[in-house]
């Protein structure tokens, strides 16, 4: 691969939002429904336009009875 100053720039980048710089995020507070159970509830949700997957968590799987696919763990760090 070339390297030129637009990659280095790109690579910095990436380098920045990994590390310790603080992120806002927009939420929003909506209603879920699992149609097939007739079950529904209120989430906050956190508001990602570059978000290429969705997750939610554990107990509201549970709480929704919707079968399980895959675990990943993430780590979030709040505020407030």
């Amino acid at each position: 691969m070339k390297m030129n100053r637009k990659t280095i720039a790109l690579k910095k980048e990436n380098a920045l939002l990994s590390s310790n710089e603080i992120v806002t995020m927009q939420t929003a507070i909506t209603k879920i429904k699992n149609t097939v159970e007739k079950i529904q509830t209120n989430v906050r949700v956190l508001l990602g336009s570059g978000s290429q997957i969705t997750y939610i968590s554990e107990k509201l799987a549970q709480k929704l009875k919707v079968i399980k696919e895959f675990d990943q763990e993430i780590h979030l760090v709040t505020f407030g």
